[in-house]
Order: C-alpha cells, then sequence, then structure tokens
C-alpha cells in the first residue's frame, strides 16, 4: 500500500500518478466497449423494424370458375346467323361460313360452341349431304363463353366438302357441282338457311 500512496522512482510523484490515471481510463474505456459488444451479439436483430402488413397478389378468375353456377343460354336466347364466305366455292376448296351468336335474352347465360347436338346440315334439293354428326365430329374449337344481353360473338365453320351418312360410311359418291344449302343448329337454336354453290 506504502508503494502505491508514495511511488519509488527518480520521476517525480505527479507523473506516476498521470501514468495510473491514463491506465485506469483505458482500462474502463475497454470494459465500456466489451459490454457494448456483449450486449450487441446477444441482442442482434432486436431492433429491426417490423415487417409491413403483407398483401396477396391478386388473383384473376379462370373462365371455368366465372361460368360455374350460370345457366346456359336457351332456344329464345339465341339468334343464330349463317352466311356462306363466299357465293362459289371452285373445287378443291372447301366451304366456310361465318357464324353470328345474338343473346337476346335478359340475363347472362352461357355459350358452349360444342354442346351436344350442335350441326352444321348440308343438303341440295331433297338430298341430305353431310352432317358433322354423322361421324360426331366437332364442328367448332372455341371454347364456352358468358354472353350478355345484346351481345354477339362470331364463329366460323367448316364443310370438307364430302359426303356422309348417319353410318358414318366411307366411299361414299363426291359431291357434285351445284347449289346446296347450309342449316346450322347451335344449343337448339336454329340459323336461317345459306345458300351457296359448288364449282369445278
Amino acid at each position: 500500500m506504502e508503494a502505491i500512496r508514495h511511488p519509488i522512482g527518480d520521476l517525480p510523484p505527479e507523473v506516476y500518478w498521470r501514468r495510473r490515471i491514463i491506465t485506469l481510463a483505458f482500462g474502463i474505456l475497454a470494459i465500456v466497449v466489451l459490454y457494448y459488444l456483449v450486449k450487441s451479439a446477444f441482442d442482434g436483430g432486436g431492433d429491426e423494424p417490423a415487417p409491413g402488413p403483407s398483401v396477396s397478389p391478386s388473383v384473376s378468375p379462370s373462365p371455368s370458375e366465372i361460368l360455374a353456377g350460370e345457366s346456359p343460354c336457351g332456344v329464345a336466347d339465341l339468334l343464330i346467323g349463317l352466311a356462306p364466305t363466299s357465293r362459289y366455292f371452285s373445287d378443291p376448296s372447301l366451304p366456310s361460313f361465318d357464324v353470328t351468336v345474338t343473346h337476346t335474352g335478359l340475363a347472362d347465360c352461357v355459350l358452349d360452341p360444342d354442346t351436344a347436338g350442335t350441326e352444321l346440315l348440308i343438303t341440295s334439293g331433297s338430298d341430305r349431304i353431310w352432317s358433322n354428326l354423322d361421324c360426331a365430329e366437332s364442328l367448332f374449337d372455341d371454347p364456352s363463353v358468358l354472353l350478355s344481353p345484346n351481345e354477339m360473338v362470331t364463329l366460323t365453320a367448316k364443310w370438307p366438302r364430302i359426303r356422309s351418312d348417319e353410318s358414318c360410311s366411307a366411299g361414299l359418291p363426291i359431291p357434285a357441282p351445284g347449289t346446296y344449302h347450309a342449316l346450322l343448329t347451335l344449343q337448339g337454336a336454329k340459323s336461317g338457311d345459306a345458300v351457296f354453290s359448288l364449282s369445278d
């Protein structure tokens, strides 16, 4: 204790006290720094800002979800227009038709172009030439659509310029040049008579 209170050495006692105070100050500073380093290590991430509320991305309903629960269009809801894309079809071009479907009802309804019973019937006089139903062929590739009142959609139908019968027989005679008639039935609604001609 006497050596601490009365330093022994060749220098004045003030020099030794000053050195001790500086050493003590550095020691305290080291302890404080060490304390905050340890504290921040244990409390890491505690002061991070809280994440904001998550926002779920909006998801558009699929077409099947939109059509689910909707009523199919009835006969009285549809006005079917059928017109050949040309008055004459020369061989070997295939007759095609513009189909317009207008919703005349008062409430939304579903139009399914590929519904059972959809038929394009081709005749010539009293001769039944062809129907897509004979060999269970799909007439349209268009998907179902929800129609609003007064809404109109346009489709395209084709006749492969062959004969068919209800037995889907092979080797039937090729349709000859002349005048033909087309009639479309879609979801029970019928079009008017569409007249066109085949030529060589």
